[in-house]
C-alpha cells in the first residue's frame, strides 16, 4: 500500500480570467507520491553545487568549509563514488560561496563561479580536473551583495559570458565572455528592486538565450529579457503578487514551449516568512506567458528546480523553503526546520499537492543549522540510478527514492516534574521523528485548556497550584501521527518564617563585647541552612559583613565576637533555606551599636555617645523635656573632632529638607571656646562632614563646619552672643543655612550657609557638647529640641500567588525589594509591597535609585492602596526600565487598572510623590527633588484608612525584578 497522497496546501487559483484547469484537461496524468532519502553531510557548507569536477562520470559536490575560530570558510570539493556518497573534502584555497559552476576556458574541466566570504566580490575559480582548484580570477568587486550569477553563450561566439544579480540594486550585470576567465565591458540590464534570482532559456524559440529575472522587492515581478543579438535586449515585466524568490524553466505541459516557474514568499520585511507559493505560467512560444496559476507551499520557497523526482517520466517541481517557523520566547527561536517540497506534475502543466520533507533532523531540536538559512537547491543523480536528486545548501542531500507505505513518526514529550511554587515558566519540548523525513505539523492540547503555539518547543507558565498536563501530537500530513503527554504538578510554595528575637528593633549593642544574636525559623519541611548578617550604615554608606553562615537548620542563636563598627543604624538579616530550597528572610529593625559615653534614658529615636578620642566620657540624659548634655573632648574643629552627641539618625534623603531647632538654655564656661549647639554629621567617626551651629561662652555663636571627609573646618561667627538662645539648622539637599535668635518671638537671623558636594551628605542630626578643655566634661541644657521625624518602619508583603519568590532588606532609609510577578494591572495584582498603614492625607516620597530590566513595564514606585488583597483599590506612580514614568489606578475592588498618564523616557534614578488630599490624587515625578513634573490628578473614592508603600513587580513571571528604594518619606 503506497502512502496516500498529502491534501493539505493546495491552492489552485487562476489569476486575470484564465479558466481552471480541471479533470477534463487532455493527458492530465496523477503521478505517484514523491519519497526521499535525506542525508546530511556536515562538510558542507552554504550554496552547495554538483559537477563533475575529475572527468569519471560520477557527480561530485562543492560547498564551503565550516567557519572555525573566525577564520574564513574556504572552497572545497568532495568526489562522489557514484552511489551517493563522497569522499573526504578537498579544500581549496579561495575562501568564499559558491555561485555556480560551468567551463568557462572550453578546456572540458569544470569550473566555478564565486563570491568572496563577504559576497561582494565575483571571481572565476578554474578546475584542474582532479578535484582540486586554481588560482581565482576576479571578475567584478561590486561593494555590495551578490544575489546570483548564471552563465550561457548569449551572443552565440562559443565562450561563455556571466550575468550577475547585487542586492539592493535595480539592474543585472551582463558581463561578455572572453573565453579565458576574463571578460568585456558589462550591460546593464534594468529591473526591478533587489534582483533575487534568474534563468537563462530561449523563451521565443528564435535559437538565442534569453533571460529571466525575479526581483524580491516591490514591485514584485519577473523580469523577462528577450536577446536580440549583440548583448540587446527587449524588455517586459511579468507582475507578481508577492516576493519573487527564484525562477526555473520548463516545458510542463508537453507543448514544445518553455514555461516560467517562478517561487514567491511572503510578507518581505519580517525577517521571516509565512506564506509560499509556486507560479506556473505557461509559455505561448514567442516570449510571453499565461496569467499564473498558483499553488501553496510550505512559507518561504527560496529556490526553485524541475525534474522527475517521482520516477513517473513526467516533470515535476521542487522547491526549497525558510519555512521555519520562528516564535520569540523563552527558547531558541526557531522552532522547526527548512523544507524541500515536490509537487508532483501531471504532464498538463498542472501539479498535484505538495509533499515536504524536513531537512533538519527533527530529532535534533536543539540543532539549528537546517534552520532559516536554505540557500540553495539543484538536481543530479548522485547514486547512478538514473533517478534526479535533489542538492540543499548546507549538505543536505535529498535522494529520489521509491514510492513506499506510508510509516507513522513518533514523537516523545519528555519527562515531567514536580516542584514548589506557582507562577513557573517551564519548556514544554517534543522530541518527534519520522522515518520518511515527513515535514511534521505540532499541535498541543493542554489539561487546562490554554492555547499553545504549534511548535516543537516553547514555553508555559504555570500560576497556580495543580497538575497540567500538556499533549503533542505530530502529523506527517499523508494520514502518520502520534502523541505524547507530559504532566507538571506545581505545589504551593511556602517561604520560611524568620523571627529575630534578639537585638530587638531600637536596642543598644556595646560594640567590642560578645553578642549573642537569636532568632527562630520553621517552614513547612524542615530548615536546612541558616545564615546571619549584619548590616551597617556610616557617613550615607553601607558595609555587610558576615556574621554565621552555614548555621544547621535546628540553630537559635549566633555569637557575635565583636560588634561594630559604632553606628545608629544597624539591622540583622537571618536567612533560611528549607529542603525544598525556598528561602525566607527575618530582619531585627534598626539597632545602634555603641562605644562608650553611650546609654542613658533618652527617648526614642535619640541616642548618644562620645565621637573621637574623648579625655573623659560623656553622657546625655533626659527630663521634662530637656536634655542635659555632658562632653569632654579636646574641640570640635580642624580635621579631627572630640565631642559628645544627642543624635537622632536622618539620612538626609530619607527626611528629605529639614529643619533641626533647639534652645540652649545654658552652657558651662569651661573655656570661652566650649561649644554646645546643633549638628548634623554624615558618620560617627572623628573626622567626619558635618555642618554645626554652636554658641559659646566667650565666643559668640559660632557656624562651623567639615565639607570633605577628614578636611579641614570652616567657621562663621556672631559674636558677642551667649546662652540662652534659640539656634536652627535648615537642611535642604546639598545646602546647610544656620540661624540664631535670642527669644522666641525674634525673626531667625541667618549666620551663614554651605554647600556640599553631594546630595544631603548627613546621616545623623543631634546636639553637641565640647569641652575644648579635655578630660575636663561641660555641661550644656537644651530644651525644645524638633527634628523632622525620620520614615515609618515598613511590614513587607508579597501580595498576589504569582509573587513566588521575593526578598526585602531594609538597610537604614535605603529598602531593596526583589518580586516576581505579572503585574500591577488589569482585575488583580502580583507584587510586592512595603507598606504601613496611613490615616487621612499624606505625601508619599522617594527616590528609585534602579530597578532590574526583567520588562519593559516592570515597575517600582510608591503607592496608595485599600488593602493587600490582589484586587485592591489603589492609586500608584511607577517608574519602568523602558515605558518610562506612569501614573495608574484601579478605582475600585476588582475593576480594571486604567492609566492616567505616562511620561516615555524617564528611567531611574528618580524622584517619585504621590500626595492624598481627601479623594484627590496627584502623582509626579523629579529627577531632583526640586523640580517637579506633575503626570495627573485624579479622585477615587477611598476609605480614610490606607496603606501607604513602595511596590515592585517583575512583569514576566520567569524573572525576579529586584528595585532599589532611597529614602522613603511618608508626611
Amino acid at each position: 500500500m503506497i502512502r496516500p497522497r498529502p491534501v493539505f496546501g493546495l491552492c489552485v487559483i487562476t489569476v486575470a480570467g484564465i479558466a481552471a484547469l480541471g479533470d477534463e484537461t487532455i493527458g492530465a496524468v496523477s503521478s505517484p507520491p514523491p519519497a526521499v532519502s535525506i542525508t546530511r553531510n556536515t562538510s558542507l557548507n552554504q550554496n552547495v553545487w554538483p559537477g563533475d569536477f575529475n572527468g569519471d562520470g560520477k557527480t561530485d559536490l562543492i560547498g564551503s568549509d565550516a567557519v572555525i575560530a573566525g577564520n574564513p570558510d574556504v572552497l572545497l570539493v568532495m568526489l562522489g563514488t557514484g552511489t551517493g556518497s563522497f569522499g573526504a573534502p578537498i579544500k581549496s584555497s579561495f575562501a568564499g560561496h559558491v555561485l555556480g559552476v560551468a567551463d568557462f576556458n572550453g578546456d572540458g574541466k569544470l569550473d566555478v563561479i564565486a563570491s568572496d566570504d563577504l559576497r561582494a566580490k565575483v571571481y572565476i575559480v578554474p578546475g584542474n580536473g582532479n578535484g582540486t582548484l586554481g588560482t581565482a580570477q576576479l571578475v567584478a568587486d561590486f561593494g555590495q551583495d551578490v544575489t546570483f550569477a548564471v552563465s550561457s553563450d548569449l551572443d552565440g561566439d562559443g565562450k561563455r559570458d556571466l550575468v550577475v544579480g547585487i542586492d539592493g540594486q535595480t539592474t543585472v550585470e551582463v558581463f561578455p565572455g572572453n573565453g579565458n576567465f576574463t571578460f568585456g565591458t558589462p550591460v546593464a540590464l534594468t529591473t526591478n528592486p533587489l534582483p533575487s534570482d534568474a534563468i537563462i532559456a530561449d523563451f521565443n524559440g528564435d535559437g538565442r538565450k534569453d533571460l529571466a529575472v525575479t526581483n524580491r522587492f516591490f514591485p514584485h515581478s519577473v523580469a523577462i529579457f528577450l536577446n536580440q543579438g549583440s548583448f540587446t535586449f527587449t524588455a517586459a515585466d511579468i507582475g507578481l503578487d508577492r516576493s519573487a524568490t527564484d525562477v526555473t524553466a520548463a516545458d510542463v505541459n508537453g507543448d514544445g514551449k518553455l514555461d516560467l516557474l517562478v517561487s514567491t514568499a511572503a510578507p518581505e520585511d519580517l525577517g521571516f516568512f509565512t506564506e509560499g507559493y509556486v507560479n506556473v505560467l505557461l509559455g505561448k512560444g514567442d516570449g510571453t506567458f499565461q496569467a499564473p496559476v498558483i499553488y501553496t507551499v510550505p512559507p518561504g520557497p527560496w529556490q526553485i528546480v524541475v525534474g522527475d523526482f517521482t520516477r513517473d517520466g513526467i516533470l515535476d517541481v521542487a522547491t526549497a523553503n525558510r519555512s521555519t517557523i520562528v516564535l520569540d520566547d523563552c527558547t531558541d527561536q526557531f522552532k522547526t526546520w527548512d523544507t524541500v517540497s515536490i509537487l508532483p506534475g501531471r504532464g498538463d502543466g498542472t501539479f498535484d499537492a505538495p509533499s515536504s520533507f524536513s531537512l533538519g533532523d527533527q530529532s535534533r531540536i536543539l540543532d539549528d543549522r537546517y534552520k532559516e538559512s536554505v540557500l540553495s537547491l539543484n538536481t543530479s543523480d548522485l547514486n547512478g540510478d538514473h533517478q534526479t536528486d535533489l542538492i540543499a545548501s548546507w549538505g543536505a542531500i535529498v535522494l529520489n527514492v521509491a514510492a513506499a507505505t506510508n510509516r507513522a513518526p513518533t514523537v516523545d514529550a519528555g519527562q515531567g516534574q514536580s516542584f514548589n511554587g506557582g507562577n513557573s515558566e517551564v519548556i514544554l519540548r517534543a522530541i518527534a521523528s519520522d522515518p520518511d523525513n515527513d515535514m511534521l505539523t505540532y499541535s498541543w492540547t493542554a489539561s487546562d485548556g490554554r492555547s499553545i503555539s504549534p511548535v516543537p518547543q516553547t514555553c508555559v507558565s504555570l500560576t497556580q497550584p495543580g497538575t497540567y498536563t500538556f499533549t503533542v501530537t505530530v502529523d506527517d500530513g499523508h494520514g502518520g501521527t502520534a502523541s505524547s503527554s507530559v504532566t507538571f504538578t506545581v505545589k504551593a510554595q511556602v517561604f520560611p518564617t524568620v523571627t529575630v528575637t534578639a537585638p530587638k528593633a531600637g536596642e543598644v549593642v556595646p560594640a567590642g563585647k560578645p553578642y549573642t544574636i537569636t532568632f527562630t525559623a520553621s517552614s513547612d519541611t524542615p530548615i536546612a541552612r541558616i545564615d546571619v548578617f549584619v548590616s551597617v550604615i556610616n557617613n550615607n554608606v553601607g558595609t555587610s559583613q558576615t556574621v554565621c553562615s552555614n548555621l544547621p537548620g535546628t540553630a537559635t542563636s549566633c555569637t557575635w565576637n565583636s560588634p561594630g563598627p559604632v553606628t545608629d543604624n544597624a539591622n540583622v538579616d537571618v536567612q533560611a533555606v528549607d529542603a525544598d530550597g525556598d528561602e525566607g528572610f527575618g530582619l531585627s529593625g534598626r539597632f545602634s551599636i555603641q562605644g562608650a559615653g553611650g546609654g542613658g534614658s533618652l527617648p526614642s529615636p535619640w541616642q548618644n555617645g562620645d565621637v573621637g578620642a574623648v579625655g573623659a566620657a560623656g553622657s546625655a540624659t533626659f527630663s521634662s523635656g530637656v536634655f542635659t548634655v555632658k562632653g569632654s573632648g579636646a574641640d570640635i574643629w580642624g580635621t579631627a573632632d572630640e565631642f559628645q552627641y544627642v543624635r537622632s539618625f536622618v539620612n538626609g534623603n530619607a527626611t528629605g529638607d529639614f529643619d533641626l531647632t533647639a534652645h540652649v538654655d545654658s552652657v558651662q564656661n569651661v573655656n570661652v571656646w566650649t561649644k554646645a549647639g546643633l549638628m548634623v554629621r554624615g558618620g560617627l567617626d572623628a573626622g567626619s562632614v558635618h555642618a554645626s551651629i554652636f554658641v559659646t561662652p566667650g565666643k559668640g555663636v559660632a557656624f562651623q563646619r567639615r565639607t570633605t571627609s577628614g578636611g579641614t573646618s570652616v567657621n562663621t561667627s556672631v559674636l558677642s552672643v551667649t546662652a540662652p538662645v534659640w539656634l536652627r539648622l535648615s537642611v535642604t539637599r546639598v545646602r546647610v543655612d544656620a540661624f540664631y535668635k535670642k527669644n522666641a518671638a525674634d525673626p531667625w537671623i541667618r549666620v551663614g550657609a554651605q554647600n556640599y558636594a553631594t546630595s544631603y551628605p548627613f546621616g545623623y542630626a543631634g546636639l553637641a557638647v565640647t569641652s575644648h578643655s579635655d578630660g575636663v566634661l561641660a555641661t550644656a541644657a537644651f530644651s525644645s529640641v524638633n527634628i523632622t521625624p525620620p520614615p515609618p518602619a515598613f511590614t513587607f508583603t508579597p501580595i498576589g500567588t504569582s509573587t513566588t519568590s521575593g526578598f526585602e532588606d531594609f538597610i537604614g532609609h535605603t529598602v531593596t525589594l526583589g518580586a516576581r510577578g505579572a503585574d500591577i494591572w488589569g482585575a488583580s495584582d502580583q507584587f510586592m509591597f512595603a507598606n504601613t498603614p496611613r490615616t487621612g492625607d499624606g505625601v508619599l516620597t522617594t527616590e528609585v535609585r534602579s530597578v532590574d530590566n526583567t520588562n519593559a513595564w516592570a515597575k517600582a514606585g510608591v503607592m496608595f492602596r485599600t488593602s493587600t488583597a490582589t484586587g485592591s483599590a489603589h492609586v500608584s506612580v511607577f517608574i519602568t526600565p523602558g515605558k518610562g514614568v506612569a501614573m495608574q489606578y484601579r478605582g475600585s475592588t476588582g475593576a480594571s487598572s486604567f492609566q492616567a498618564a505616562q511620561t516615555i523616557g524617564v528611567t531611574a534614578p528618580a524622584f517619585l510623590r504621590l500626595t492624598r488630599r481627601g479623594n484627590t490624587f496627584t502623582g509626579e515625578w523629579s529627577p531632583d527633588l526640586v523640580n517637579w513634573q506633575t503626570l495627573s490628578i485624579v479622585t477615587i473614592p477611598m476609605p480614610a484608612d490606607l496603606l501607604a508603600g513602595l511596590a515592585v513587580t517583575s512583569h514576566n513571571t520567569a524573572a525576579t525584578a529586584t528595585a532599589v528604594f532611597a529614602d522613603p518619606v511618608l508626611r
